[in-house]
């Protein structure tokens, strides 16, 4: 709807519609048209002005908060909204300061990672391993030099 309504002025309403149908986005021209009749929900109303106040409240904080502080500081100004909807909010709003990090670091690059030649311990269970030498071996308590 925002592609036809940016382009209608040059285009026209029914010639955009013809060239999204020729290229597999059919939209009728009835369905535009009841589109920007209809009005608008209160649930993206709603949206709307508690994104306006989350704005607000992101700005009077110097601009620093994540959606996390950002839903706390919320909580304290008496907004009624949850965590999950504030950071949708800021992601729909393409926020900078809301990114999406994983709940669990499965495959992290540092920790969780088995890499060979790390284990401290030997294969007898609980008889630690004897530190290599200043030549690298581990066999001989002196350096064959």
């Amino acid at each position: 709807m925002a592609y036809i309504d940016s382009h209608r002025e040059r285009y026209g309403v029914e010639p955009i519609c013809a060239v999204l149908c020729e290229h597999g986005v059919p939209i009728a021209l009835s369905t535009y048209y009841a589109h920007k009749a209809a009005p608008v929900s209160a649930a993206v109303l709603e949206d709307a002005y508690l994104a306006n106040a989350l704005y607000t409240l992101w700005v009077e904080n110097w601009g620093v908060y994540g959606a996390r502080k950002l839903w706390k500081a919320a909580r304290r100004a008496k907004l009624d909204v949850g965590r999950d909807q504030v950071a949708r909010l800021m992601r729909d709003r393409r926020h900078p300061r809301c990114r999406t990090r994983p709940t669990h670091h499965r495959h992290h690059p540092i920790r969780g990672l088995r890499r060979p030649g790390t284990r401290t311990w030997s294969s007898e269970a609980g008889t630690p391993r004897r530190p290599r030498t200043s030549c690298g071996s581990r066999t001989s308590r002196t350096c064959g030099r």
